[in-house]
């Protein structure tokens, strides 16, 4: 099971070589194993890297706060440590705020970027729904195929730092007053179930 130093940490990586490198980031609380059925047709064409990020899969998993910005950080070092001076890039959800990072605040090492269900700043919504994350005990991939399961990196909403704006394009919010009000009543619905907790 390949490891390597980088930006202070041991990254865990895997990799099939076939063609240019694709660096895939997983999501949330999620280790590299959660894009095995993709690769298996990826890397008929590039060379995939998948990566367990800091605090998730075998990575280290140092105390701290965890932001998008220093996860973008750990993959530069990552890609730098294998010797992969430009690559296309693909995430998914937190995977994709972090390529937004890495593209933004390293634009040499990205080749092309794939963005999939990203955001680029954290509104109260988000923040409100991260905060009541439970910590999981366990599950994914690579707990069914019998290895360590990871833990929650942490339900501390600053780790979903946003991209400077100025580096993209701008986002267009919703603005069906439909999908604003869905918003403010599961909003509701959180805050009376932390209520009820604290009363318990």
């Amino acid at each position: 099971m390949p490891h390597v130093q980088a930006n202070n940490l041991e990254v865990y990586y895997e990799v099939q070589r076939e063609g240019e490198p694709l660096v895939l980031i997983p999501y949330l609380a999620a280790d590299q194993a959660c894009y095995e059925f993709q690769v298996a047709d990826y890397a008929k064409r590039f060379s995939c890297y998948t990566v367990d990020l800091r605090g998730a899969g075998l990575t280290s998993k140092p105390e701290g706060t965890y932001t998008t910005e220093l996860f973008a950080d750990d993959v530069a070092a990552f890609m730098q440590a294998v010797g992969i001076t430009r690559a296309h890039v693909s995430g998914l959800s937190l995977g994709a705020a972090t390529g937004m990072w890495l593209a933004a605040k390293y634009p040499s090492l990205v080749k092309s970027l794939s963005v999939h269900s990203g955001w680029t700043a954290t509104d109260p919504y988000l923040r409100a729904v991260v905060q009541r994350l439970p910590a999981p005990v366990g599950g994914g991939a690579r707990a069914r195929r019998g290895r360590r399961a990871h833990p929650h990196p942490g339900t501390d909403p600053d780790h979903l730092r946003p991209v400077r704006r100025r580096h993209l394009c701008p986002v267009r919010r919703p603005a069906d007053r439909g999908d604003q009000g869905r918003r403010a009543r599961h909003l509701r619905g959180l805050r009376a179930h932390a209520h009820l907790r604290k009363r318990g």
